[in-house]
């Protein structure tokens, strides 16, 4: 019933959809084994979405990590391709695709307060919730990741025309 929606959420955090279906797996065992524990005075899709974030969250600093060690052992830059420069009139179904490639390369806690709250629409409140955080925090990543996504299309931008 909830295989779906935890699976579009995996997928939006880590961007790989073999790493999102053994997250949201992962979320379904770990649900299943502390099912006991769930409080009944909370919404349950609340719960498994805070799991299924949290562990997303963990996979992401687990690929982040093993990328820097591969990055240090080879040389090799850290970067990740976009996509095709910006034209001057973007559609808006592109531009989303790009504010969607961006957010990957945004650092971890950011990433996730900007996919719960800007690309799944959960409420300041319940982002706070599942990832047991104060809502001035996710309001305050939130706005340094938005800030961050904001600069990088505005550079891309000032690059396509030409201002460098």
């Amino acid at each position: 019933m909830h295989q779906g929606y935890a699976f579009a959420l995996a997928f939006k955090i880590l961007l790989d959809e073999e790493d999102a279906r053994d997250t949201v797996q992962e979320s379904f065992l770990s649900v299943w084994k502390h099912l006991r524990e769930f409080d009944s005075h909370c919404k349950f899709t609340t719960w498994l979405y805070s799991i299924v974030a949290n562990r997303a969250k963990d996979r992401l600093k687990s690929n982040m990590r093993r990328r820097q060690v591969v990055t240090r052992d080879w040389g090799d830059t850290d970067q990740t391709i976009i996509g095709e420069p910006l034209d001057c009139a973007l559609a808006n179904k592109e531009l989303a695709e790009r504010i969607r490639a961006l957010a990957g390369d945004l650092p971890p806690t950011q990433r996730m307060v900007f996919v719960l709250r800007d690309l799944q629409d959960f409420s300041v409140a319940e982002v706070a919730e599942m990832l047991h955080t104060s809502q001035g925090s996710v309001k305050a990543n939130l706005c340094y990741a938005r800030a961050r996504i904001r600069r990088t299309i505005e550079k891309m931008e000032n690059v396509e025309g030409g201002k460098s």
